[in-house]
């Protein structure tokens, strides 16, 4: 990453040292989440970074005066310096950030529910899922409908949560399934292996259960070839 050409004042703009990079980010929200002190390897081990990159990061939060040490030698430990003026601002920031993912999956969770037929199961999958997912990653969804027709249900599944997508700056990208569809796909090893590897159920069985609860839920006719 390249660096700023002109250096700008610590004292006016403080979260240029607090939030200067990812790992800094990552150990900040740590030391949020838990609350008392952590070692450097505690912290690389909850952020999934490694100890020197926190180290490093940690020299330049201490610095900031944002950090502090606990402790002498091998056993110092850190925790946020509770009494810096933004220390309960960025603690705010990190609860709302925890908080957004959950209101996202909440909204889609309420707007499947509002669907007539409400579907038989409504899944997160793919890099969301796994939580690898980028600024460009699309919310991937898999809807499965209770009648034939999955793809016009996802259609208008997409309707509802099309003020998600703008609000929150995302791309929501639906596929609908009938269970006769349903059945076929998860016999494509490749394909479910994808969506069962990491799925986040939000309305309806885990799709490792579904395809064989299927018979149970849904008419006979319904799961002929089509």
């Amino acid at each position: 990453m390249r660096q700023p050409n002109v250096v700008q004042s610590h004292l006016r703009y403080p979260l240029n040292s607090f939030l200067g990079t990812p790992v800094a980010v990552r150990a900040l929200r740590e030391l949020f989440a838990f609350g008392d002190p952590l070692s450097p390897v505690t912290i690389a081990e909850r952020a999934q970074v490694t100890p020197h990159g926190v180290r490093k990061a940690l020299r330049t939060l201490v610095t900031a005066k944002i950090v502090e040490p606990v402790g002498q030698g091998r056993s110092v430990s850190y925790r946020i310096r509770e009494s810096h003026p933004l220390a309960s601002v960025l603690a705010s920031l990190f609860e709302a950030e925890s908080e957004a993912a959950d209101a996202v999956f909440s909204r889609l969770r309420d707007a499947a529910k509002r669907l007539d037929p409400e579907p038989l199961a409504l899944w997160i999958y793919g890099s969301v899922a796994r939580g690898d997912d980028t600024p460009e990653s699309e919310v991937e969804v898999i809807l499965i409908a209770p009648g034939e027709d999955g793809e016009a249900l996802a259609y208008t599944f997409h309707d509802e949560v099309k003020e998600i997508a703008r609000e929150y700056g995302l791309t929501i990208s639906i596929i609908g399934l009938s269970p006769a569809e349903l059945i076929r796909y998860s016999g494509n090893e490749a394909w479910w292996e994808g969506v069962t590897d990491s799925a986040l159920p939000l309305i309806g069985p885990d799709p490792t259960e579904l395809p064989e609860l299927i018979p149970s839920l849904v008419p006979e006719e319904l799961l002929q070839p089509v």
